[in-house]
């Protein structure tokens, strides 16, 4: 039996020595991986705008515009941007097609009560199909146009003057 025995403790301390110089051995491997870095570079996007201008009323007249505004947006062809619109004396909203309607202030003087008329402004694109949370596709051509049209309507009492507001709008790479 101490024969045997002898054999079988030969045995389990060469396992033991094999293990631990294989578990040291693969603690001490060099192990390597890739990073991948990657950019991509796009065309600086371009806005610019024209005015809209509704000419002359007499107080108690609705009109549409005579001179639409625009907006015109250029950049990397099938590139995402996200398009928003302020109004003065608001947050910048998401562009989202069906429901971008916009009153914008317009005032003279002092802006007292008979010195202020609201417009209702709306852009409208044929370029644009769909758009939700302002996200637009800049589309083959790289570049998109909003018509802004609407109409104020001048108070029975309102104050003769050059009224101004202003509407802003501004777009980023998504």
């Amino acid at each position: 039996m101490g024969r045997e025995f002898m054999k079988k403790l030969l045995l389990i301390a060469g396992i033991l020595v094999l293990s631990t110089s294989l578990m040291g051995a693969s603690a001490k491997d060099t192990k390597e991986g890739t990073v991948k870095v990657k950019a991509k570079v796009v065309e600086p996007l371009v806005l610019s705008t024209g005015d809209v201008d509704f000419g002359m009323l007499v107080s108690g007249e609705t009109k549409e515009e005579e001179t639409e505004g625009s907006v015109s947006i250029k950049g990397t062809p099938n590139e995402q941007i996200k398009f928003e619109v302020k109004v003065d004396g608001g947050d910048y909203q998401s562009y989202v097609s069906g429901s971008n309607k916009y009153d914008v202030v317009l005032k003279t003087g002092n802006g007292t009560a008979n010195e202020i008329m609201t417009s209702k402004l709306r852009l409208e694109s044929k370029d644009v199909t769909e758009a939700s949370d302002g996200k637009i596709n800049l589309g083959s051509k790289g570049n998109l146009i909003f018509k802004v049209k609407g109409e104020v309507t001048a108070g029975s009492e309102q104050s003769a003057g050059e009224y101004e507001g202003v509407i802003h709008v501004r777009a980023m790479y998504n």
